[in-house]
């Protein structure tokens, strides 16, 4: 293994510390010999002991700051990017060989220190044993860190069970994977994180990866590489701040503190001090908004520093987010951190509600915005801030005052920097309208958080929760809210939703008598009381559910064996975890004559899966025939009328989608479907995305059911039929074949027969019967009255709705004059003369 700079820190370190040992016990000795001691001795022995503490902590700074942090010539990302270069090199031209500056490119040189002392104690390790350094070897030393323990306490691993494990196979004198791979993967995963050497964090991550043994110990406890990695990030995040906090001298630290003479530094600001909130006091509350955010708060940071009209508008959903930036960017200000024209100025955060309180005419509005806005100015060192803007602008704003013409002067002055805080729709609706003032700001889009960003967010919200509650929050716990709360609720953007289920879930566990443990199933038992439905592993009830959804279903569908299979095969798919999350939970096309059961289906699925035929959004598309009707769907451009589709979707994301006569849409609003069908994601007006990835899409469409008919009475069977329905529809530009490839299955119902309407009279007499049960009467069905009401109810062109018809008409007003006229009793069952009912008008 080559001596690199930081292997030779190690041996100067091991040095160092037995130097130390042996003064020591030296000057032990010489103290022993000399006793007792007079004063002059006494005196001496102490100006020694002093001397050489000086001496040696200057020599452990020197060690701590210099040689234990060597200097590189070129960054880590940077020599990645020339291995791979090598790499390719090599792959096209195995002749060719690298210069001076490739050829000296050694990985093993951005080890930090604590990782190089692992690695040095693994190579020791394999000398003793008499083998080459691999990955058993590593995380043999590994495994004995301090900061490990942190990764397997979060993450309910079992550590002295894996060491075990890893012993045991070096005792087997198993094999690793090799040194080399697992020292680029770590030093890969140090670049992804910008880092400029590679750490514990960073090897245990890339071994997690790259050695089976601990890949299968993972594996056996439903864990994944990626988890690691996530626990090594939340572990390092925590490392750093304890040790800042534990250095009182560190500059982060001391300036939290502040300055005596700061106000006095530049102009008296007493009504802005009343009216707003210095941020740069209270950073510290919002500062894990801005993890991962660094582009956002440069893009702040540029246009600030611009010389002329320089003024933020900050757009997005997440308050958080847009706060976190805010924050993020004060934090760089107060440190000085950022460019010299914004160093050490105040970020003021401006409370508009409490300046309009108490004032009641647009004068004495004006007189006082004035008073704050001309201290700002004259300061010089004020950057303002105004939260939900959108709310103070236009003839519309929310508090009823405009104050748009206020501070279109101060927005030209450059003395003047203003971060304005708004949502897409409120600037949409009330910024973007007003060219003139819009036109004074750079706008900054705020993108909702990713899942890896929230679940970072999230970590640092833990520790807090946990001291307040007095319980262990498990990672396991952590990412199941991220993943829930990404599928279930989408109302609320990241990562909101996800701080407001952890703590919902923290509270619920805290409720719960000596329970100190926040654990998956606990989050699973949150989610599934809010949207209604079962989460998590298949309980016995629901498997024996979902075995026999066929038999549920023809509990009110008659015939059609071919699509209630189809449907309820799709949905076992879905609920197992077969099907995959990357698309809707089932899409269907269901095709045939009118009233043979393609709505009734799509209730009777929307009861079954979700508990309710309540969760259905159905669409009538024939109103949807012309294109300017995509605004119903999607929401206007302006913001100003909502999508009624994308809004219900948000609302209630475990929904039945019924796209009722899709044929007669326009064929670009069918183009939108697309994107639903295939990703399960759509676009809205305000270029939000909305998820159907929890969503049945099922569209119905009379076209071809002349076909249909003709074809059945042909005694063609439905194989042959379907693929001419399909390609009649295709040459006839009904649909479009992209269309129709984009469904899960593609259903043909057949017209009912005799038979099947008689069954169908029958259930919708027992419905009957079931709303009569509260007055205490039925209606006794008889095989005489089904035959009579299949006479009445039989309609090729109808189906089962001229039935449905029938017992309206015939049947139903035959119970309600009865019970009018008093004739029918409490307890008794009405037997109909199906002579009665033909003559009943």
């Amino acid at each position: 293994m080559e001596r690199t700079a930081i292997f030779i820190a190690i041996d100067f370190g091991k040095k160092l510390r037995k130097a130390h040992i042996f003064v020591f016990l030296i000057l032990l000795l010489l103290f022993w010999l000399k006793s007792p001691l007079n004063r002059e001795q006494a005196f001496g022995f102490l100006f020694i002991f002093v001397s050489l503490a000086v001496i040696f902590s200057l020599w452990e700074a020197f060690f701590q700051q210099k040689i234990k942090k060597p200097v590189y010539k070129i960054s880590l990302n940077e020599s990645l990017e020339l291995l791979k270069k090598k790499a390719e090199a090599r792959e096209f031209a195995p002749s060719w060989r690298p210069d001076r500056e490739l050829s000296t490119i050694n990985l093993m040189g951005y080890l930090d220190y604590d990782c190089a002392r692992v690695i040095d104690g693994a190579a020791r390790l394999c000398k003793k044993k008499k083998r080459l350094l691999d990955s058993l070897s590593i995380l043999s030393e590994i495994l004995e860190e301090k900061r490990i323990r942190f990764i397997f306490n979060r993450s309910e691993l079992n550590l002295k069970e894996f060491r075990r494990e890893v012993k045991e196979a070096l005792n087997l004198n198993k094999e690793g994977t090799d040194f080399p791979l697992i020292l680029r993967t770590a030093a890969e995963f140090a670049s992804s994180r910008w880092g400029q050497t590679i750490e514990i964090g960073d090897f245990f991550a890339a071994l997690s990866q790259g050695d089976p043994i601990f890949q299968k110990f993972i594996f056996d406890k439903k864990l994944n590489p990626k988890d690691i990695l996530n626990l090594t990030n939340w572990e390092r995040g925590r490392y750093l701040e304890e040790k800042i906090k534990g250095k009182f001298w560190d500059y982060r630290n001391l300036m939290r503190i502040g300055s005596l003479g700061k106000a006095w530094a530049a102009g008296y600001t007493p009504s802005l001090d009343y009216f707003s909130f210095d941020l740069t006091q209270a950073m510290e509350g919002y500062s894990t908004g801005a993890l991962g955010r660094r582009e956002e708060i440069e893009s702040i940071e540029r246009i600030l520093s611009k010389a002329g009209e320089n003024n933020v508008i900050v757009v997005g959903d997440s308050d958080i987010a847009k706060r976190g930036v805010l924050y993020g960017f004060a934090a760089l200000v107060i440190n000085g951190q950022t460019v010299p024209s914004l160093n050490f100025k105040r970020v003021v955060m401006l409370d508009v509600d409490k300046i309009l309180s108490g004032l009641k005419t647009p004068g004495e509005i004006r007189m006082r915005f004035n008073q704050v806005l001309s201290e700002v100015v004259g300061a010089g060192n004020v950057i303002l801030a105004v939260e939900d803007i959108h709310n103070f602008i236009g003839s519309k704003a929310s508090l009823g005052v405009d104050v748009s013409g206020i501070l279109l002067s101060y927005l030209k002055s450059p003395k003047f920097q203003l971060i304005a805080l708004t949502n897409f729709l409120g600037y949409h609706q009330s910024i973007a309208p007003f060219v003139s003032f819009s036109n004074l700001f750079d706008k900054v889009e705020i993108q909702e958080p990713s899942k890896e960003e929230s679940l970072l967010v999230i970590e640092n919200l833990i520790p807090g929760l946990e001291k307040k509650y007095k319980l262990f929050i498990s990672y396991g716990a952590a990412r199941e809210i991220i993943e829930l709360s990404d599928r279930f609720i989408q109302d609320v953007p990241f990562p909101e939703k996800a701080i407001r289920l952890l703590q919902e879930v923290v509270i619920f566990v805290s409720r719960q008598k000596n329970k100190k443990l926040v654990l998956p199933k606990d989050v699973q038992e949150i989610v599934s009381g809010k949207v209604e439905i079962p989460i998590g592993e298949l309980q016995a009830e629901e498997k024996e559910k979902l075995k026999n959804l066929e038999k549920i279903m023809h509990k009110r569908i008659v015939n059609q064996e071919e699509a209630v299979v189809g449907v309820c095969s799709a949905m076992r798919r879905a609920r197992t975890g077969v099907a995959g999350t990357k698309k809707p939970i089932g899409t269907f096309l269901f095709l045939g004559p009118t009233g043979v059961g393609k709505t009734e289906t799509t209730k009777t699925l929307a009861e079954a899966y979700f508990g309710s035929e309540k969760r259905m959004i159905r669409l009538d598309m024939s109103e949807y025939q012309q294109i300017d009707a995509i605004n119903r769907l999607i929401g206007s451009p302006d913001g100003k009328e909502p999508g009624y589709l994308t809004t219900a979707i948000r609302e209630d994301p475990f929904s039945l989608v019924l796209l009722d006569e899709i044929e007669k849409a326009h064929f670009r609003i069918l183009n939108l479907f697309l994107q639903v069908l295939d990703e399960g994601r759509l676009t809205d007006s305000l270029g939000r995305t909305v998820s159907f990835l929890n969503a049945i899409i099922i569209g119905t469409s009379n076209a071809g059911a002349e076909f249909i008919r003709q074809v059945i009475l042909e005694g063609k069977n439905l194989a042959v039929l379907k693929n001419e329905l399909l390609d009649r529809l295709q040459r006839e530009n009904i649909f479009r074949p992209e269309f129709l490839n984009r469904f899960d299955d593609i259903i043909i119902f057949k017209p009912l027969t005799k038979e099947h309407l008689s069954k169908i009279a029958h259930l919708m007499l027992n419905s009957l019967n079931k709303r009569l049960l509260p007055q205490g009467i039925g209606v006794s069905v008889t095989p005489e009255l089904l035959e009579k009401l299949v006479e009445l109810g039989s309609d090729p062109t109808f189906g089962a709705r001229a039935m449905k018809r029938v017992i309206q008409d015939k049947v139903e007003n035959f119970i309600a004059n009865k019970l009018l006229e008093g004739e029918a009793k409490r307890g008794e069952m009405i037997t109909i003369d199906p002579q009665t009912i033909t003559n009943t008008s």
